[in-house]
């Protein structure tokens, strides 16, 4: 899960997580950052089709 600092923090799984900073962290550890406010989820954004379709 992809996750921002919000404050400086560091522990197993996640040392030196620096204010501002953005890491893949794994899930369980991530929820745990949020739930705690060291960290908010960075939702990604979806890319939509770019192919066209041709009439025949």
């Amino acid at each position: 899960m992809k996750v921002k600092a919000i404050e400086d923090c560091t522990g197993v799984g996640y040392e030196d997580f620096s204010k501002g900073e953005t890491r893949n962290l794994k899930k369980t550890i991530a929820e745990k950052l949020i739930n705690f406010g060291y960290a908010e989820e960075i939702k990604t954004k979806t890319k939509k089709s770019t192919t066209k379709k041709t009439k025949k």
